[in-house]
């Protein structure tokens, strides 16, 4: 039962479901320390492909958890029909999920090493820290800015 497929599922949706909650609306911050922990079970055992998937879809529910302001801007603001809208914010979360799935897969191939106990947190800093660089050369200085000067 260790490699189970549905088993993996359900982990990978746990962390995916409760990767939100971490968020300041639901005041459940210290649920930050234990949310990675029902995916890395259920990566226990599994292929890099395997943990791949896995990976990408606990990050497509845990971003479409955070993102869900993107329906409403895009149809308030930016005017688009409330299925483009949840189509937009789709296309968001299948590529932000990559960003977990790139990390599952990691920590799986990592597994065979001596270096996986260690090594999980820099794959996760690192793609936190990659994913910021795009930002930075894609959006202009000035939209970034969050305050005076």
């Amino acid at each position: 039962m260790r490699g189970s497929l549905l088993r993996q599922i359900v982990l990978a949706c746990v962390t995916g479901i409760l990767y939100p909650l971490c968020f300041p609306d639901f005041d459940l911050g210290w649920l930050a320390w234990v949310v990675l922990l029902p995916l890395h079970l259920a990566l226990d055992g599994a292929a890099p492909r395997r943990a791949f998937w896995l990976g990408w879809l606990t990050g497509l529910i845990a971003f479409a958890g955070t993102m869900y302001w993107v329906v409403t801007a895009m149809h308030l603001y930016g005017k688009l029909p409330t299925a483009l809208s949840y189509t937009a914010m789709l296309l968001l979360t299948a590529y932000l999920g990559l960003y977990v799935a790139i990390y599952a897969a990691s920590v799986s191939w990592l597994r065979k090493t001596a270096f996986a106990f260690i090594g999980a947190p820099f794959i996760w800093v690192a793609l936190e820290c990659g994913s910021y660089g795009r930002v930075r050369r894609v959006v202009p200085r000035g939209a970034r800015q969050r305050g005076p000067g």
